[in-house]
């Protein structure tokens, strides 16, 4: 993974010790041009510069690059033109030296090296060029003793050309390599012009004057005809002098720019962190002076615009600022709010505490309050609001502003109000409704064994009743359904007041209804020698509704029509069509009733005066029929005369050309029993509830009858034992029947067996509820005999026979 960065880094350092080379190569050969024998050593040698310039910047592979260059241009120059070793030592020197340079420099020199100060100039002029080159001279010098390339005598002279050479080399060349290739740029880049191109210049001027100076020396030493030696030894002579001179005043020059362009271009960047410090500033103020504008813009919108009144007032109630909804919430313009006070507009019930609060919140008590108060608005009005009341501080903290946030919450407290209202609506509700099923609940259990009992002794074919007790039981009978009609009234009441009463809407045959509704009240119509005659309207005989609670509206108004009835009366039913309704009326000839009375007909639980009179009744049946009327889509209204009678009329939709016709009117009757043995499980544990089952299921003696007290003991026997049908209660002493139903529907053995629930709750969400869990039928106490066997007869007759 890292092959690819490693091989470019190995690249780029190989390009840098050649490039080093090069330039170190170039350089030499040209400075050893300059060379003044009998030494071997130039006068100015700026290898040496740049070889410390490029040490400093990239480091080993540019000292690399030194020794190669260093040795290419000795072993070319070499004078012996046999041994490689002394190239070898001066390179080896010439590398030792640059280290050494860049290694004081750096320790010594302010870093980064910018050279701007004339401490870091001389530090760098002193340590860099002048102590460094100490090394190469003196690697160099003895190398050329010790292979005798310079005498003795010659050494010292030749070490000092040699030093002087590297050192004004050095000085100069430096500075010119590192406006090239020092770090950082911004510092060197500028001074490529000033500092580099200038010492470039003078230093190649110089260089051209040296030769030129030694030429024509050399020409006026031969003029006056001095020997060889003699002319060797002067102009050599004058010609170092010459160059030493020149070159240290180079040497000077190079000083002095870095120097003052080091000083420029400190200058420059401080007037340029200067500038841009204070355009910050000024930039930096512009956007606050533009922020707080714009917050103040902000805020002065927030505060207008805000739903909830804002009010500033002194520490005396003084008003002294408001926004739109405040004077709009206390009907004052903000021109007279400033000539007001607080306790002005507030409610005088609650200006004590307000003034009681305020005085403990500029105190420092807490730092803001709440509470609900009242304001008077300018018409008078009073209005209920939320305020939320804290202190403002001057710059020395000193309370200085008192401000209040405040929000009308007269709707909101209606709301809740209301809300509670609802609540304890609810919570009504609910008491009644748990009543109405514990009352249901209570009484259907007494009232099963006692119309199931009655209903056995009349069914009793081995032990009949003697003719005399017939009418007793009868009348046990009669008692028994009509307490179960004023139960099932109420619950039907709290149906409808609740909107829990569910309708099935379906086109009606009114003469079935009627032929029906009348046969349950002809025994006692002529008992009393009332007369039930009809006129029925050919177009007036289908209707849409429901046919179980019209039958229970027509029934309702016919049994009024015979119990208010007078003696040998009549009754009269007749219908006809109006406005595609259908209206029934049914008119007797009995008591009648005062215009007070028929204002009051259709009140819950009034009947009207008549509660001492013999005739039975809860007052809330002709209610119950106007409510399911008007949930048909129709009506009920009355008419009566005192004393003449009273005339009901039903109005329900009409059907024209009906699709269907209901025909299943007749009252549920019992057939014999085909089936043979059967198995049918109890559960269920009021004894008295039992001995009732077991004598119905006696009519069947095919069927065997398995009893549990309790839920659990339920399914153990129904698992060891699989019944053809189950009859559950709903209520038992361990766990509930919806719970074993459910036991009974999520056990694959048990899930497919049909479950019949024979319940005194009566409730339609209790029926609903079990059905959804998977009940087959919903029967409610009392039952009745001939229903509960039809029942059972249809379940019974669809499973297969088993013979034990």
């Amino acid at each position: 993974m890292n092959a690819r960065p490693d091989a470019r880094q190995t690249l780029q350092s190989l390009a840098l010790l050649l490039a080093t080379a090069a330039a170190y190569g170039v350089l030499g050969w040209g400075a050893l041009q300059l060379a003044i024998p009998p030494g071997y050593a130039s006068p100015l040698y700026p290898a040496a510069g740049v070889a410390l310039a490029c040490v400093l910047v990239y480091g080993w592979p540019a000292a690399a690059g030194v020794a190669l260059g260093a040795f290419c241009v000795n072993a070319w120059l070499n004078p012996s033109g046999t041994s490689l070793a002394l190239p070898a030592l001066i390179a080896i020197g010439a590398m030792l030296q640059a280290l050494a340079g860049a290694a004081l420099v750096k320790r010594f020199v302010r870093q980064p090296l910018t050279l701007s100060e004339p401490r870091d100039v001389a530090m760098f002029f002193a340590l860099g060029a002048f102590a460094a080159c100490l090394i190469s001279a003196s690697v160099a010098t003895s190398a050329l003793g010790v292979t005798s390339v310079v005498t003795t005598a010659q050494l010292p002279f030749s070490w000092l050309t040699w030093w002087v050479g590297d050192s004004l080399g050095t000085a100069i060349a430096a500075p010119i390599a590192l406006t090239l290739i020092g770090r950082p740029r911004s510092e060197w880049l500028p001074r490529r012009w000033t500092v580099g191109l200038t010492l470039t210049l003078v230093t190649m001027l110089l260089a051209a004057m040296i030769v030129f100076v030694a030429g024509w020396d050399e020409e006026r030493t031969r003029s006056h005809f001095a020997t060889a030696s003699d002319i060797a030894g002067t102009r050599s002579s004058n010609a170092w002098l010459f160059s030493v001179a020149g070159l240290l005043s180079v040497s000077v020059l190079g000083a002095l720019l870095l120097t003052v362009t080091g000083r420029t271009r400190r200058i420059e960047v401080a007037v340029r962190e200067r500038t841009a410090a204070l355009t910050q500033q000024v930039r930096e103020r512009e956007q606050a002076e533009a922020a707080m504008r714009e917050s103040e813009q902000r805020f002065r919108n927030i505060f207008n615009n805000v739903p909830i009144g804002v009010c500033y007032t002194d520490l005396r109630g003084n008003v002294k600022q408001t926004n739109p909804r405040f004077c709009e919430l206390v009907g004052h313009s903000a021109e007279a709010l400033l000539t007001m006070t607080a306790t002005d507009f507030t409610h005088p019930d609650d200006v004590a505490q307000d003034r009681e609060f305020s005085s403990q919140l500029i105190a420092g008590a807490f730092p803001l309050y709440r509470r609900h108060k009242r304001y008077i608005n300018k018409a008078g009005h009073t209005v209920w609001v939320q305020s939320t009341v804290s202190l403002l501080r001057d710059p020395q903290g000193r309370p200085w502003r008192i401000v209040g946030a405040v929000e009308d919450i007269t709707e909101h407290l209606k709301l809740a109000e209301a809300e509670r209202a609802r609540e304890a609506a609810e919570a009504s509700n609910r008491a009644k409704s748990d009543f109405l099923s514990r009352m249901s609940h209570e009484l259907r259990t007494p009232l099963n064994a006692m119309l199931g009992f009655a209903q056995l002794l009349e069914l009793d074919q081995r032990h009949p009743l003697a003719d005399p007790q017939r009418p007793w039981v009868a009348q046990i009978q009669q008692a028994g359904w009509h307490l179960l009609e004023m139960i099932n009234d109420v619950l039907d009441l709290s149906r409808i007041e609740s909107g829990n009463l569910r309708l099935s809407t379906e086109t009606l045959q009114l003469e079935s209804l009627l032929a029906a509704t009348t046969t349950m009240i002809d025994g006692e119509a002529r008992k009393r020698g009332i007369l039930i005659s009809d006129d029925l309207a050919r177009d007036a005989l289908l209707v849409q509704g429901d046919a179980t609670r019209v039958k229970q509206i027509l029934t309702n108004l016919m049994s009024n029509a015979v119990k208010y009835n007078t003696d040998n009366g009549r009754i009269h039913i007749a219908s006809r069509l109006a406005d595609e309704r259908v209206e029934i009326a049914v008119t007797d000839t009995g008591l009648g009733m005062t215009p007070a009375q028929l204002s009051e007909l259709f009140q819950p639980f009034n009947r009207l005066g008549r509660e001492r009179s013999a005739q039975e009744g809860t007052g809330i049946g002709l209610v119950i029929s106007q409510r399911l009327a008007e949930l048909m889509g129709g009506t009920l209204r009355a008419r009566s005369v005192a004393g003449e009678g009273s005339s009901f009329i039903l109005s329900l939709p009409a059907v024209i050309d009906p699709d269907t016709v209901r025909s299943d009117l007749d009252e549920l009757t019992t057939g014999r029993a085909e089936y043979h043995q059967r198995v049918v499980h109890y559960v269920e544990d009021n004894e008295t509830n039992v001995e009732v089952m077991r004598g119905v299921l006696g009519q069947r003696p095919q069927v065997l009858m398995d009893v549990s007290v309790t839920g659990l003991d339920g399914l153990a026997a129904i698992r060891a034992r699989r019944p053809d049908v189950i009859l559950l209660d709903m209520h038992l002493p361990d766990i509930s029947g919806m719970e074993l139903l459910r036991h009974l529907k999520s056990d694959r053995s048990t899930s497919v067996i049909p479950v019949v629930i024979v319940s005194a709750d009566a409730l339609l969400s209790q029926i609903d509820e079990a059905i959804e869990a998977g009940a087959h039928r919903y029967l409610t106490k009392p039952v009745s005999v001939n229903e509960l066997l039809a029942v059972l007869d249809e379940v019974l007759d669809k499973v297969d026979t088993r013979f034990s």
